[in-house]
């Protein structure tokens, strides 16, 4: 399944480019049903596949999360 195109990665900054920036833009949004998860991306390593976002779930907060993490989850 693919979650995230190739045009919407070139628009994701590079980790850690936006740490100086007060209100940085999302630049992509994953919803997990199942769970009522929200993850928003605002900074992207395509080598890693990791993000750096807003997650909402449980306890909501800023951190990191792995695109093939939330590739690999099932409900």
């Amino acid at each position: 399944m693919m979650l995230l195109t190739k045009a919407l990665c070139k628009q994701l900054p590079p980790l850690g480019a936006t740490a100086e920036e007060a209100d940085p833009m999302v630049i992509v949004k994953f919803f997990y049903p199942d769970f009522h998860w929200t993850w928003f991306g605002i900074e992207f390593c395509p080598e890693t596949e990791i993000f750096y976002g807003f997650v909402d779930g449980d306890f909501p907060e800023l951190g990191s999360f792995s695109l093939v993490e939330l590739k690999n989850t099932r409900g």
